[in-house]
Parts: C-alpha cells; structure tokens; sequence
C-alpha cells in the first residue's frame, strides 16, 4: 500500500513561517531566521514561541491593568474617533480643506 502522505501541507507551512517571523522579530534581536529555520530543533523553536507568546501576553495585560487604574484615578476619557470613509481619509472632509 502507498503511503498518503505527500509533505508538508500550505496552512502548516504558513505557521510555520509566521512562527519563525515572530520569533526573529519580536525576539528583538535573540535570533535570525537561519537559526530558527535551519538549526533549532522543532520542540525548541515551539517552547520559545510559547514564551514569547506568553510573555507578551503578560505584558500586555499589566498595561491594560496600570492604563485601567491611571483612567480611573485621572477621570480620563480618551479623544473621540473619527469616522473614516471607504477610501481611509475623514468624513468631514477635513484634510482636504
């Protein structure tokens, strides 16, 4: 019987890839892509991934947490959005005035 399996399939390829982009870009500077593609084992490269992750995961929710607090101590309350057309410039026409 012939095996089914014909490599890698393009959704995996493509993880693989954003991995190893987010690794190399926000690991500032702690590898290149050669290291992660061509030298690190797998289960290393997924146990740094989820550090990464997980760190600015953390990071993340300690800003939201500080933001939270400074807003209730402060009254602040943020500027309000503009509307944007389909084309991305402002609805009034401001920018064009």
């Amino acid at each position: 019987m012939a095996s089914s399996f014909f490599g890698l399939n393009s959704e995996y390829k493509l993880r693989i890839q954003e991995q190893i982009f987010e690794l190399a870009y926000y690991g500032k500077g702690g590898f290149t892509w050669e290291e992660l593609y061509f030298v690190m084992p797998v289960y290393l490269r997924k146990f740094h991934y989820k550090m990464l992750v997980d760190t600015l995961n953390q990071e993340a929710d300690s800003i939201k947490q500080v933001t939270g607090q400074v807003k209730g101590k402060r009254g602040y309350t943020p500027p309000p959005k503009r509307a944007f057309q389909q084309s991305g410039g402002p609805t009034d026409g401001s920018i064009n005035k």
